[in-house]
Protein backbone atom coordinates (compact mmCIF):
# COMPACT_ATOMS: atom_id res chain seq x y z
CA UNK A 1 0.00 0.00 0.00
CA UNK A 2 1.47 3.51 -1.39
CA UNK A 3 0.83 6.16 1.66
CA UNK A 4 1.52 10.13 1.00
CA UNK A 5 4.79 11.44 2.21
CA UNK A 6 2.96 14.64 3.85
CA UNK A 7 4.21 16.82 0.60
CA UNK A 8 3.38 17.29 -2.75
CA UNK A 9 6.64 17.68 -4.16
CA UNK A 10 7.81 15.34 -2.14
CA UNK A 11 4.94 12.73 -3.52
CA UNK A 12 6.29 13.91 -7.00
CA UNK A 13 10.07 12.88 -6.63
CA UNK A 14 8.90 9.88 -4.99
CA UNK A 15 6.01 8.68 -7.56
CA UNK A 16 3.51 8.76 -5.30
CA UNK A 17 4.79 8.69 -1.85
CA UNK A 18 6.44 6.04 0.27
CA UNK A 19 5.62 1.86 -0.03
CA UNK A 20 6.47 -1.51 1.29
CA UNK A 21 9.69 -1.22 3.00
CA UNK A 22 11.53 2.17 2.90
CA UNK A 23 14.67 2.84 4.91
CA UNK A 24 16.06 6.22 5.70
CA UNK A 25 19.93 7.41 6.67
CA UNK A 26 21.98 10.23 7.11
CA UNK A 27 23.04 12.54 9.45
CA UNK A 28 21.58 14.26 12.36
CA UNK A 29 19.82 17.16 10.91
CA UNK A 30 19.16 15.88 7.86
CA UNK A 31 15.70 15.53 7.83
CA UNK A 32 14.77 11.63 9.33
CA UNK A 33 12.69 12.66 12.16
CA UNK A 34 10.72 15.47 10.62
CA UNK A 35 9.94 13.25 7.44
CA UNK A 36 8.85 10.75 9.48
CA UNK A 37 6.52 12.69 11.77
CA UNK A 38 5.07 14.19 8.31
CA UNK A 39 4.08 10.68 7.31
CA UNK A 40 2.30 10.33 10.59
CA UNK A 41 0.73 13.44 10.49
CA UNK A 42 -0.91 12.84 6.46
CA UNK A 43 -1.79 8.98 8.35
CA UNK A 44 -3.11 9.57 11.48
CA UNK A 45 -6.10 11.78 10.49
CA UNK A 46 -7.54 8.65 8.11
CA UNK A 47 -6.28 5.33 10.38
CA UNK A 48 -4.01 3.89 12.95
CA UNK A 49 -0.01 4.42 12.86
CA UNK A 50 2.89 2.75 15.07
CA UNK A 51 5.35 4.50 16.03
CA UNK A 52 8.29 2.91 17.43
CA UNK A 53 10.92 5.41 19.44
CA UNK A 54 13.90 4.56 19.99
CA UNK A 55 16.01 7.34 20.04
CA UNK A 56 13.20 9.12 22.53
CA UNK A 57 13.38 11.46 19.78
CA UNK A 58 9.25 11.43 19.33
CA UNK A 59 7.96 14.96 20.49
CA UNK A 60 4.21 15.82 20.14
CA UNK A 61 4.90 19.16 20.17
CA UNK A 62 6.92 18.79 16.44
CA UNK A 63 3.57 17.09 15.07
CA UNK A 64 1.62 19.90 16.53
CA UNK A 65 4.65 22.27 14.66
CA UNK A 66 4.01 20.16 11.42
CA UNK A 67 0.14 20.75 11.31
CA UNK A 68 -0.40 24.41 12.69
CA UNK A 69 -2.38 23.38 15.68
CA UNK A 70 -3.28 20.75 18.09
CA UNK A 71 -3.53 16.96 17.12
CA UNK A 72 -5.79 15.95 19.81
CA UNK A 73 -8.58 14.59 17.74
CA UNK A 74 -6.48 12.06 16.11
CA UNK A 75 -4.30 10.77 18.95
CA UNK A 76 -6.54 8.14 19.32
CA UNK A 77 -4.76 6.50 15.94
CA UNK A 78 -1.69 6.65 17.26
CA UNK A 79 -0.06 4.50 18.98
CA UNK A 80 4.23 5.47 20.69
CA UNK A 81 6.26 2.43 21.83
CA UNK A 82 9.35 2.99 23.45
CA UNK A 83 12.34 0.91 23.23
CA UNK A 84 14.88 -0.04 25.85
CA UNK A 85 17.35 -2.20 24.27
CA UNK A 86 18.13 -4.44 20.90
CA UNK A 87 16.71 -7.47 22.85
CA UNK A 88 13.34 -5.38 23.52
CA UNK A 89 13.46 -4.23 19.89
CA UNK A 90 13.43 -7.77 18.94
CA UNK A 91 10.51 -7.88 21.26
CA UNK A 92 8.55 -5.46 20.37
CA UNK A 93 8.55 -6.29 16.93
CA UNK A 94 7.70 -9.69 16.85
CA UNK A 95 4.60 -8.53 19.16
CA UNK A 96 4.14 -6.37 16.42
CA UNK A 97 3.74 -8.55 13.70
CA UNK A 98 1.09 -9.91 15.90
CA UNK A 99 -1.10 -7.23 16.61
CA UNK A 100 -1.13 -6.17 12.82
CA UNK A 101 -2.84 -9.07 12.20
CA UNK A 102 -6.06 -8.05 14.58
CA UNK A 103 -5.56 -4.60 13.54
CA UNK A 104 -5.28 -2.51 10.53
CA UNK A 105 -2.54 0.36 10.35
CA UNK A 106 -1.34 2.44 7.44
CA UNK A 107 1.57 2.92 8.40
CA UNK A 108 4.89 2.09 10.95
CA UNK A 109 7.66 4.03 12.13
CA UNK A 110 11.05 2.13 13.71
CA UNK A 111 12.71 5.72 14.09
CA UNK A 112 16.23 4.82 14.90
CA UNK A 113 16.31 1.20 14.17
CA UNK A 114 20.12 0.68 14.28
CA UNK A 115 20.84 2.61 17.24
CA UNK A 116 20.74 -0.45 19.60
CA UNK A 117 22.71 -2.73 17.03
CA UNK A 118 25.24 -0.63 16.48
CA UNK A 119 26.21 -0.97 20.33
CA UNK A 120 25.91 -5.13 19.99
CA UNK A 121 27.25 -5.79 16.89
CA UNK A 122 31.03 -4.43 18.67
CA UNK A 123 30.84 -7.23 21.27
CA UNK A 124 28.74 -10.07 20.35
CA UNK A 125 28.80 -9.39 15.86
CA UNK A 126 27.33 -12.79 14.77
CA UNK A 127 23.97 -12.38 17.44
CA UNK A 128 24.00 -8.67 16.27
CA UNK A 129 23.42 -9.62 12.79
CA UNK A 130 21.22 -12.49 13.13
CA UNK A 131 18.78 -10.24 15.88
CA UNK A 132 18.75 -7.61 12.90
CA UNK A 133 18.30 -10.51 10.10
CA UNK A 134 15.43 -11.51 11.95
CA UNK A 135 13.61 -8.31 12.46
CA UNK A 136 14.05 -7.37 8.69
CA UNK A 137 12.39 -10.43 7.77
CA UNK A 138 9.58 -9.80 10.13
CA UNK A 139 8.76 -6.17 9.47
CA UNK A 140 9.63 -7.71 5.18
CA UNK A 141 6.39 -9.66 5.70
CA UNK A 142 4.23 -6.66 7.76
CA UNK A 143 5.50 -4.51 4.61
CA UNK A 144 3.41 -6.73 2.61
CA UNK A 145 -0.30 -5.16 3.92
CA UNK A 146 1.09 -2.18 6.00
CA UNK A 147 3.82 0.59 4.93
CA UNK A 148 6.76 0.98 7.19
CA UNK A 149 9.80 3.75 7.61
CA UNK A 150 12.59 2.88 9.69
CA UNK A 151 15.68 5.19 10.18
CA UNK A 152 18.98 4.98 10.60
CA UNK A 153 22.04 5.97 11.70
CA UNK A 154 25.01 6.32 9.86
CA UNK A 155 28.69 6.28 9.95
CA UNK A 156 31.79 7.90 7.92
CA UNK A 157 34.18 5.59 6.02
CA UNK A 158 37.83 6.59 6.25
CA UNK A 159 38.67 5.26 3.19
CA UNK A 160 36.44 7.93 0.92
CA UNK A 161 34.36 9.71 3.33
CA UNK A 162 31.35 8.16 2.22
CA UNK A 163 28.25 8.43 4.97
CA UNK A 164 26.87 4.61 5.34
CA UNK A 165 23.76 2.94 7.33
CA UNK A 166 25.14 0.92 10.36
CA UNK A 167 24.02 -2.85 9.41
CA UNK A 168 24.11 -1.52 5.64
CA UNK A 169 24.17 -5.08 3.97
CA UNK A 170 21.58 -6.72 5.61
CA UNK A 171 19.49 -3.59 5.72
CA UNK A 172 19.87 -2.96 1.64
CA UNK A 173 18.94 -6.50 1.32
CA UNK A 174 15.81 -6.12 3.10
CA UNK A 175 14.64 -2.97 2.00
CA UNK A 176 12.54 -1.92 -0.88
CA UNK A 177 13.19 1.57 -1.04
CA UNK A 178 16.55 2.92 0.26
CA UNK A 179 16.70 6.88 0.75
CA UNK A 180 19.87 8.98 1.62
CA UNK A 181 18.76 12.30 3.16
CA UNK A 182 22.02 14.73 2.83
CA UNK A 183 22.23 17.73 5.50
CA UNK A 184 22.93 20.92 3.70
CA UNK A 185 24.12 23.09 6.20
CA UNK A 186 24.49 26.71 5.00
CA UNK A 187 22.62 25.09 1.82
CA UNK A 188 19.14 23.06 1.23
CA UNK A 189 19.07 19.31 2.85
CA UNK A 190 18.47 16.78 -0.24
CA UNK A 191 16.71 13.18 -0.78
CA UNK A 192 18.35 10.78 -2.79
CA UNK A 193 17.51 7.92 -4.10
CA UNK A 194 19.34 4.99 -3.63
CA UNK A 195 16.83 2.08 -3.94
CA UNK A 196 15.57 2.12 -6.47
CA UNK A 197 18.21 4.43 -7.94
CA UNK A 198 17.56 7.87 -9.37
CA UNK A 199 19.96 10.31 -10.78
CA UNK A 200 18.14 13.40 -9.59
CA UNK A 201 17.72 14.27 -6.04
CA UNK A 202 14.90 16.66 -4.18
CA UNK A 203 16.07 19.69 -2.54
CA UNK A 204 14.28 20.82 0.47
CA UNK A 205 14.60 22.88 3.75
CA UNK A 206 13.36 21.93 7.08
CA UNK A 207 10.67 24.78 7.91
CA UNK A 208 7.86 25.01 10.76
CA UNK A 209 5.29 22.98 9.02
CA UNK A 210 7.65 20.35 7.71
CA UNK A 211 9.55 20.98 4.54
CA UNK A 212 9.38 23.21 1.50
CA UNK A 213 10.97 22.24 -1.96
CA UNK A 214 13.67 24.64 -2.61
Amino acid sequence: MQIKSGNVDLDSFLSGGYERLTAFYGLPTSGKTCLSLMAVLEQIKKSNVFFLDIKNDFKLGRLEQINGGKVDEYLSNLFVLNIKSFADQQKKIIRLSEIVEKKEFSLIIIDGFNFYYRTLVNSKPELAKSMLNSQLKILKKISKKTTIIITNDVFERFDNGDIKMIGDNLISWWSDSIIKLEAGGNISNKVKMIKPKKKERFAFNIIERGIEKT
